[in-house]
């Protein structure tokens, strides 16, 4: 028990808030989904190996969402999309290019495929909130 109370204390000592807001969301309906990563080895296709993954109801008519996160410090990366149909998965048509609204950190140009963990890279202080807005955007 001491034990676990002392990775709880280290933990929070060394905690970041994120204040992340998501814009451009064009409907009410559907969910948006979160992930955020680490490391560059999964980003962003493979949310199973995030640090975190969020799912956000939608249930209004605004056309962002905040959420407040904390996290530990360092540098990571998110991904995001809208779920219109709430099925969990960014739908794509034959091609592999996405019919659904999404967006990264740092709201990186997308040309072909999806960017680097190193655009996207938010660091994150010991102590202390980052405010940080995605941009959601169509690729067609």
């Amino acid at each position: 028990m001491k034990y676990l109370f002392t990775l709880f204390l280290s933990f929070n000592l060394y905690a970041s808030e994120l204040l992340l807001t998501i814009k451009n969301i064009k409907l009410s309906k559907g969910t948006i989904n979160i992930a955020v990563f680490n490391s560059p080895h999964d980003f962003p296709d493979r949310h199973e190996s995030a640090i975190l993954k969020l799912q956000i109801p939608l249930n209004g008519k605004s056309t962002e969402v905040t959420k407040q996160i904390t996290l530990p410090h360092g540098v990571v990366s998110i991904a995001t999309f809208y779920d219109e149909n709430n099925n969990n998965k960014l739908d794509t048509n034959f091609l592999g290019i996405p019919k659904e609204l999404f967006g990264f950190s740092n709201n990186p140009k997308i040309t072909v495929g999806a960017p680097h963990f190193e655009e996207c890279e938010i660091h994150l202080p010991q102590n202390g909130t980052v405010k940080h807005q995605i941009r959601l955007l169509k690729f067609l």
